[in-house]
């Protein structure tokens, strides 16, 4: 039992603490993001999932995730937060417990994914929030 992992390799840590911190003003006015409701089309909770629902989704190898998404139209920016049943093979079902996920579709990658681990929702808001501001900064200077 002692000797059940012959081989590990520790590929790579990190740690990344942000120079500051981002308000909604210094989104407004730095980065030029909308820090409104308004642009989020459709949002609902889990309140409307009930037991059965999960278990049906379940009986059927599925799973139901709240999914947050947005996307651009022109010069618009629609976001949708909402339950959605996920078949096994989508990334997502297997997002469990604390874990968090952000899977972006970009032009010469193709989709890309993030999957925090184990964390809260203040670490998560923060770090994506200011990762997404310094994509946009970047994109506006090229």
């Amino acid at each position: 039992m002692k000797n059940d992992v012959k081989n590990a390799i520790i590929a790579g840590t990190g740690f990344y603490v942000p120079p500051r911190v981002v308000d909604n003003r210094a989104l407004v006015e730095e980065y030029g993001i909308d820090t409104s409701h308004d642009w989020i089309v459709s949002r609902t909770g889990i309140r409307d999932v009930s037991g059965a629902d999960v278990r049906d989704a379940m009986a059927r190898h599925r799973r139901i995730r709240l999914v947050a998404s947005a996307s651009r139209h022109g010069g618009k920016v629609k976001a949708r937060v909402e339950p959605e049943l996920l078949g096994p093979d989508d990334p997502l079902a297997g997002v469990t417990d604390l874990q968090n996920a952000l899977y972006l579709q970009t032009d010469l990658l193709g989709e890309i994914g993030i999957v925090q681990r184990s964390g809260d929702l203040t670490q998560t808001a923060y770090a994506l929030l200011t990762d997404l501001a310094r994509i946009s900064q970047r994109q506006a200077e090229h």
